[in-house]
């Protein structure tokens, strides 16, 4: 690590104090402009903006992984419907809704938010392994009943 890195990893540094708080507030926009200022030092790493990151992305992929969840693909097979994922059932109706529509995420944040999210906590995201599972889950889902998300 350069000196600079190990400078800002003080407990005192009051950019990550207030990083951390951005996310603990799922204030994202806030968070993800002092993601690009710290970008030099890997703020990412510093284990409580790391446990507040993976907290934010807990909250926000919450909704769709209810939807998809082993629980709830236990409760179906039990009580005799289908096993198709939720996200993906088309009926009648629901043909000209749009699926962005139903990738509705917590924390105030949208997709792209949600995969930026992703994207800035990187590497550490070993650190909370059922994030991990919860969102390799919803991935999974995603690419395998929406197809039109890989163009």
């Amino acid at each position: 690590a350069t000196a600079l890195s190990e400078s800002y990893f003080k407990p005192q540094n009051q950019k990550l104090g207030l990083l951390k708080a951005l996310l603990d507030i799922d204030y994202w926009p806030g968070a993800e402009s002092l993601f690009r200022h710290l970008r030099n030092c890997d703020p990412a790493s510093h284990p409580p903006v790391t446990r507040a990151l993976c907290a934010m992305l807990a909250r926000a992929i919450q909704p769709l992984y209810a939807e998809i969840s082993p629980r709830v693909a236990i409760a179906k097979a039990g009580a005799g419907e289908s096993q198709a994922s939720p996200m993906c059932m088309d009926t009648d109706k629901d043909k000209d809704k749009d699926v962005h529509q139903d990738l509705k995420f917590a924390a105030n944040l949208g997709q792209k938010q949600v995969f930026t999210a992703i994207r800035v906590v990187g590497l550490h995201l070993s650190t909370d392994i059922i994030l991990f599972a919860k969102i390799c889950r919803v991935l999974k889902d995603l690419l395998k009943n929406h197809p039109r998300y890989l163009s």
